[in-house]
């Protein structure tokens, strides 16, 4: 029996070194062997080890430190894999855990005391030592983690964000059934206005589409709940907002730099949005006009470069990630409003030149085209 509990011993803790690499390394099929290896050791291992230490026990007091000692491992082990599973219940299990902890080093150390051999005594220290640099271990663990206050802040940031989308919307709505009614008006200077504007809208429309749908399907993994679940779910209600393994797997994927994951198809659909919104307007005013929407690569403190998916997207929190994709999506909604801003004022200005008038809302444009134009005193 004891070769076959070294043998299970060693296999369950080769389990959870291995599902340690594999967490750490965002490879899958850490989550299976994280199970698996607490499993065999909380399961198999620690009942195995309790029955043979009590046939050999002496005395009460030994039994009673065995059996607290098998509780300790039992719930530290699955406590730590809730946490890391990101399971409801993990917090409970953690504090239950180091209260069965301390009453374990207490029955400890009063039988220490009571034993004459020095052998058991230091057995007894030495165990105990294990005990309290693995609880330390495991207490930085998770204190590295990102804390309930900061993923809290992200919510409120993502609620106005969302507000500002809906006010942009708005603004553009009403812009564009402004346009509308004056190319009904004026078919020959606003409808190509018309024109250009429909199809900024419906770019506009293709891209924040595309960015809903993977903030939808990140939420639906990460929670494993449906898509219209996804959809429809506050950011207050979703219970993995620190979950930092599935957007990493998600955006970043197998690529060292992003490349393998949806992070890259998402520059590229943002760097494509930016040429076919730039192509709308006159050749003019595409040097006047910031878009904003940066996706361009940055550099660590050693100057290393660092590609825009990895700064964006590799280790960050779920909430962090629905918050950089929602800004995206405020930050689309602006560059649609600085093209259809830009499209009426070149049309007012073309139509104000033939007609000889002056239009407040042009003359800017017109100072940049020509700088000697003054303006007509009122």
């Amino acid at each position: 029996m004891k070769k076959a509990l070294i043998i299970i011993g060693f296999t369950a803790a080769f389990f959870l070194l291995a599902a340690t690499i594999f967490k750490t390394l965002h490879y899958p099929g850490a989550s299976v062997l994280l199970i698996f290896g607490t499993f065999l050791l909380t399961t198999i291992y620690s009942p195995m080890l309790l029955i043979q230490q009590n046939r050999e026990a002496q005395g009460g007091l030994q039994k009673t430190t065995n059996f607290f000692r098998f509780l300790c491992v039992f719930i530290l082990f699955y406590s730590f894999m809730f946490k890391v599973q990101h399971y409801p219940g993990s917090g409970i299990l953690l504090y239950l855990s180091y209260f069965m902890l301390a009453v374990f080093l207490v029955i400890y150390l009063i039988r220490t005391a009571k034993e004459p051999e020095s052998i058991i005594k230091i057995n007894m220290l030495n165990l105990a030592i294990i005990f309290i640099a693995v609880a330390s271990l495991f207490w930085m663990i998770m204190a590295i983690r990102v804390s309930k206050n900061v993923l809290d802040s992200y919510s409120i940031i993502n609620k106005g964000i969302e507000q500002t989308i809906k006010n942009q919307e708005e603004i553009i709505m009403d812009i564009n059934s402004k346009i509308l009614r004056k190319s009904k008006e004026d078919s020959i200077h606003e409808k190509p206005v018309l024109i250009a504007a429909e199809k900024a809208q419906k770019y506009t429309d293709d891209l924040v589409k595309y960015i809903q749908h993977l903030k939808s399907g990140l939420i639906m993994k990460t929670e494993e709940i449906t898509t219209t679940e996804a959809e429809s779910i506050s950011t207050e209600n979703i219970l993995n907002k620190d979950n930092t393994d599935v957007p990493t797997r998600m955006f970043i994927g197998e690529s060292p730099d992003g490349s393998a994951g949806e992070a890259r198809f998402l520059k590229n659909r943002i760097e494509d949005f930016k040429k076919n919104m730039l192509a709308l307007l006159p050749e003019e005013n595409k040097k006047n006009i910031d878009l904003g929407l940066d996706v361009s690569d940055a550099s660590d403190m050693d100057g290393n470069k660092v590609t825009w998916e990895v700064e964006t997207f590799s280790k960050v929190p779920l909430i962090a990630v629905i918050v950089i994709l929602n800004q995206k999506i405020s930050e689309i909604e602006m560059a649609e409003y600085k093209v259809i801003t830009h499209l009426t004022c070149s049309s007012e200005t073309m139509k104000t030149c033939k007609e000889g008038k002056e239009k407040k809302c042009c003359k800017k444009d017109e100072k940049k085209n020509n700088p000697k134009t003054t303006e007509h005193p009122k």
